[in-house]
């Protein structure tokens, strides 16, 4: 196991509350919102699925600001165009086709394609432990 793996299973084990905050922040906006920025660091598992069972059917950005230990992000809902999740401990992602923008500099991203990402016209992905694009 090397140390990403290691740092993803010991945030996944002792401290997954991304989820939670996340749950948290979304208690704060109204519904009808098209943008989240999330302004402090998560830690853990998210699932995006969230969004719908919560009405949040406008968001078309979501935005992590602050470096965290994100270890997943499941479940984008389609209709996302914009999506920044940088410094963090991501090794893949499941995207949906209405991406336009994506910022993921900075985690540990093993493959990317973008076969499906016929709308991406914007991509940041350095520094990560790319194989293949």
């Amino acid at each position: 196991m090397n140390i990403i793996q290691k740092k993803r299973q010991e945030v996944e084990d002792t401290n997954n509350t991304a989820q939670s905050n996340l749950e948290r922040i979304l208690e704060s906006l109204n519904s009808s919102t098209s943008e989240i920025r999330i302004d402090i660091p998560l830690h853990g598992s998210l699932d995006l699925s969230i969004l719908k069972d919560r009405d949040y059917k406008k968001v078309k950005h979501i935005v992590f600001e602050k470096e965290g230990e994100i270890t997943q992000i499941r479940n984008i809902p389609e209709g996302i165009t914009h999506l920044e999740c940088q410094h963090q401990l991501l090794t893949e992602l499941d995207l949906p086709t209405t991406l336009e923008i994506l910022h993921v500099s900075h985690n540990a991203i093993l493959k990317f394609d973008a076969k499906h990402l016929s709308k991406l016209t914007v991509l940041h992905i350095s520094n990560n432990s790319l194989e293949s694009l």
